[in-house]
């Protein structure tokens, strides 16, 4: 018996052994029969924000490319299937990432870490710094700082689930203001008196064009 956990919206999820997880819009858990008691195995596609009951079963998340293994700590994964990476940004405890299948290869990441596998040479790297706009769309904060209006995007895009459609001249143009439980719209209407932006919405899809910068 598999059983599967999907959602629409970010939504707050516990476990059978305790665990408690925020689940980002249309992420998605599985896991098989006698999970917390025999295993603590689960698959994610998606993004969420483990707290992880400490347990001598190790805890495992298996996000395709890459893998993390716990015993309980606190942790974002950020593992979409379109992205060229698999990103784990640890805030309490310590958290292994590795390629599946490949543990002896592991990163181990403390609290204020990020561990990001890049799927396409198929290595882990480790950061000294979190990036605290990774959790935004659980905290509903970004701090953009000089930051590239292409990676602006990627965050909105986490945290408001729509799609960026962004002219080639305008992504590296960069950035700096914060944000504070800023819905969608007001949060444009500042990027594009900030940069001289056109920016147009259609249903999901936000295309930005303009001048360059």
């Amino acid at each position: 018996m598999r059983r599967n956990h999907r959602w629409p919206k970010t939504a707050s999820l516990q476990l059978p052994d305790g665990t408690a997880i925020t689940m980002n819009a249309g992420s998605k858990i599985t896991y098989k029969k006698g999970f917390g008691t025999t295993h603590r195995n689960l698959t994610l596609k998606g993004e969420a924000f483990f707290e992880v009951k400490k347990e001598k079963v190790p805890f495992i998340i298996t996000a395709n490319e890459a893998s993390v293994r716990v015993t309980g700590t606190s942790f974002n994964v950020k593992a979409y299937e379109d992205r060229s990476y698999i990103k784990v940004t640890v805030t309490e405890g310590t958290v292994r990432l590795y390629e599946t299948g490949q543990q002896q290869k592991e990163a181990v990441l403390l609290a204020g870490e990020t561990g990001i596998y890049d799927k396409s040479i198929k290595t882990v790297s480790k950061l000294a710094a979190s990036d605290l706009n990774d959790l935004s769309w659980k905290t509903r904060v970004m701090d953009f700082r000089n930051t590239p209006l292409s990676e602006v995007a990627e965050v909105l895009s986490d945290t408001y689930h729509v799609t960026f459609k962004i002219e080639p001249a305008l992504k590296n143009c960069t950035v700096t203001v914060i944000f504070e439980n800023r819905d969608l719209g007001s949060v444009i209407e500042v990027l594009k008196s900030t940069l001289e932006l056109t920016i147009l919405q259609k249903d999901n899809l936000i295309s930005i064009t303009g001048k360059g910068c």
